[in-house]
Formats: structure tokens, C-alpha cells, sequence
């Protein structure tokens, strides 16, 4: 099994604890700003699905590997973050759409 994988089967209390350890890795600075994209990201697991929370992290951790993005470039993270995320992956949309409608009638 690939790293990907591995990654891609993490759920949020696995993620959760492994995060919080790479973070050791860095200066007390960018500690800061990795807390603060945890904070983000755990927002926004709130609203959103994890697969799209957990990609998203994917795709901030690349571009950081790729020097393309910097940790403490928070106001561009959360750009990133606001563009990422559609209207049509929050979770209240999957409830919603399971739930059936006022006017609709019950099958006899």
C-alpha cells in the first residue's frame, strides 16, 4: 500500500494525532500558523466531508512541499480553503437531500 493510500483511508482521530506529531518537526513560529491550519481544517470538517476536508490538506501540504505556499501564509490558506470548498459538499446538503420533503407524499 502506497503513502497515499494509507493517507487517503485516515479518518479525523487518526489524523488528528498524526498532525499534532509532524508538527514537533518545526520552530515555535511555524507552529503557530500549523495550529492555525488545524484550526481551519477541523472548522471545516464541521461543514464539509472529511474526504473533502482531508484532500484539501492533500493538496495545502503539496504546494508547501513544492514551495509554491509557505505555512504562514494564512490569508492565502484560507482563500485556498474558500475556493476549495463548494456549497454542494456541506454536510447539512447530504442531510438535507435524505430527508424527504414537507409536500411530498408518503408512498401507500
Amino acid at each position: 500500500m502506497s503513502v497515499k493510500s494509507d493517507y487517503n483511508a485516515l479518518d479525523l482521530p487518526e489524523f488528528g494525532p498524526g498532525y499534532l506529531a509532524m508538527i514537533k518537526l518545526y520552530d515555535s513560529e511555524t507552529k503557530k500558523y500549523i495550529l492555525d491550519i488545524l484550526e481551519l481544517l477541523t472548522l471545516n470538517a464541521m461543514s464539509y466531508s472529511w474526504i473533502s476536508v482531508r484532500a484539501f490538506y492533500y493538496y495545502l501540504a503539496r504546494q508547501v512541499e513544492k514551495r509554491r505556499l509557505e505555512w504562514n501564509d494564512i490569508p492565502a490558506i484560507r482563500e485556498t480553503a474558500a475556493v476549495s470548498f463548494k456549497h454542494s459538499d456541506m454536510r447539512s446538503a447530504m442531510v438535507n437531500c435524505n430527508r424527504p420533503s414537507l409536500t411530498q407524499q408518503p408512498n401507500s
